[in-house]
């Protein structure tokens, strides 16, 4: 857990995990706080045929401070064994379909649930189980009509120029930690690319 500090001053206080408390302490830039917390051996795993979506409500009460977070999430594994990826032990083959921000109602992406639910039912109707959006990430909805419907996300940073360019790979890098840290706690975020048609890749 990140803890911001905008005030540029040292404090104390209380981090509420769910019912864990915990006392912590920051200095002007921020902490970083990490702690093991068990959640019973009856928890199931996430993929598509059983998308068990958890939530975890975070508290921070201290020196002039009281904020709160709720953060989705589910338990889930991906691996690659020789030719194949692996969710949660099991082999799994991604059934899927591009999604190029194709969205001419209205010029953008939906940036509420339903839509996506719509859209991602749709795939479910054919078949699919994942969606890889072509040079590009969905909003926050998206992952999260995907954590409740099963489907796998397949999120690209971007398109660029060569790869050679310094700046263009400074970019990527920034963009992909802002996309982890943005969405990285949603189950159905399965897999990230730097991006295609990137020249010198």
């Amino acid at each position: 857990i990140k803890i911001g500090n905008r005030s540029g001053h040292s404090g104390k206080g209380t981090l509420s995990i769910d019912e864990f408390k915990l006392p912590v302490e920051w200095t002007p830039e921020g902490a970083v706080i990490q702690k093991e917390i068990s959640c019973g051996k009856t928890a199931k795993p996430w993929d598509e045929f059983t998308p068990v979506v958890r939530h975890v409500e975070l508290e921070l009460k201290g020196s002039e401070v009281h904020d709160r977070l709720s953060v989705t999430y589910g338990f889930r594994d991906i691996a690659t064994e020789v030719d194949k990826f692996v969710l949660n032990g099991s082999p799994i083959f991604f059934r899927g379909t591009t999604e190029s921000r194709a969205f001419p109602g209205t010029g953008f992406p939906p940036t509420e649930v339903g839509p996506w639910k719509d859209l991602m039912r749709t795939c479910h109707a054919y078949g699919l189980n994942h969606i890889r959006f072509d040079s590009w990430c969905p909003p926050e909805a998206a992952f999260s009509a995907a954590d409740e419907l099963g489907l796998y996300l397949a999120v690209e940073v971007g398109t660029a120029p060569a790869q050679g360019d310094g700046a263009a790979v400074r970019y990527r890098i920034e963009e992909t930690r802002k996309i982890l840290a943005q969405y990285g706690n949603h189950p159905s975020f399965i897999l990230l690319t730097t991006g295609e048609a990137i020249a010198g890749t």
